[in-house]
């Protein structure tokens, strides 16, 4: 039967040219290099839709998995600066020799991040992931498809910010996760407006796990280019820093910034030596003194004088007891 592969959704009248349920054309368009053919089949089951998102590593696509006969999201490693698309529009390649030893590590860290966020699908604020596997010379993950959008898209949709209530909610919720992931030993590494999802149901759960850390691996790419300024906390600047839970803590204090006052805080590396971020109530922003006080805390450049737990920062919101909604 045909598919769109905007929707993935069956379209009955094969003389159709456009989907009736999400208003996609249903010609098939050439797509860039970069992107699989819409109709490419993986691992005889997954049937790739059309591309999604795009970042410094990877593609995700929407997709349908013929087994379950569900939507299903699958990001393939590609990072742009040091491979290829073959001739044949599907086997990724290294874009020279130079680039080999790179791309292979980077691809083995995408995996290895796979199976730890795999081992996590227990805990409910984090997309599930159904498989991942090598084909066609690089790496693929399958995951769950979430219906809604991420908080990136719906400030742009909200006048840029949020009220603090809202941001409090969404903040403790993130919080209510890093604090379970973090005692398995998984750092995100990435959160930002465009990885926390809000489904239609008002489920907020985190996704796109460990992007900074397959940057580290690639290395020569530029680490500026893949880390998201103003989300990034100093020690992602070097490949030699150690990170821990307080490396989550600055971004998800820098989300809590952007959320509420329209504005990404200056990034890191440029208030080693003058730190002269502004703290929200100096903008009229109304939120209560504790809560100000721990981002700002946790927003330090120096990771020592940061609050070191996702616990600790709960704390400091009053949400010491708070449970998230994870069934509509």
């Amino acid at each position: 039967m045909k598919r769109c592969y905007g929707c993935m959704q069956p379209i009955e009248n094969e003389k159709l040219h456009t989907c009736p349920h999400c208003g996609a054309s249903l010609d098939l368009e050439a797509v860039p290099p970069q992107f699989l053919q819409p109709g490419t089949v993986l691992q005889n089951k997954f049937i790739v839709g059309k591309a999604i998102g795009s970042g410094g590593f990877g593609n995700t696509y929407i997709g349908w998995n013929e087994t379950l006969l569900c939507k299903v999201a699958i990001k393939e490693f590609y990072p742009g600066q040091i491979c290829e698309r073959d001739s044949d529009g599907i086997t990724v390649r290294p874009k020279d020799a130079k680039s080999a030893h790179h791309f292979r590590t980077g691809l083995q860290s995408f995996l290895e991040e796979a199976r730890s966020v795999a081992n996590l699908q227990d805990i409910k604020g984090v997309v599930a992931i159904y498989t991942f596997f090598e084909q066609n010379g690089t790496g693929y993950i399958v995951m769950e498809y979430l219906e809604g959008m991420d908080v990136k898209s719906i400030l742009k949709q909200s006048g840029n910010k949020k009220d603090y209530e809202w941001c409090r909610r969404v903040i403790l919720t993130v919080l209510h996760t890093l604090k379970d992931i973090h005692k398995r030993g998984v750092l995100h590494r990435d959160i930002a407006p465009d990885n926390v999802f809000v489904t239609n149901e008002g489920v907020i759960k985190l996704i796109d796990f460990g992007a900074a850390k397959h940057a580290s691996e690639l290395a020569n790419i530029r680490t500026e280019i893949v880390l998201k300024q103003g989300y990034a906390p100093i020690e992602q600047y070097s490949k030699t820093a150690p990170q821990g839970p307080y490396t989550d803590l600055y971004a998800v204090a820098a989300l809590f910034y952007r959320m509420l006052t329209g504005m990404k805080p200056i990034p890191a590396n440029n208030r080693v030596n003058e730190d002269s971020l502004i703290p929200p109530s100096s903008m009229g922003i109304e939120l209560p003194e504790q809560a100000e006080l721990a981002m700002m805390c946790c927003l330090n450049v120096k990771p020592q004088y940061r609050l070191q737990t996702a616990g600790d920062f709960m704390e400091a919101l009053g949400g010491q007891n708070f449970q998230p909604v994870y069934e509509p």
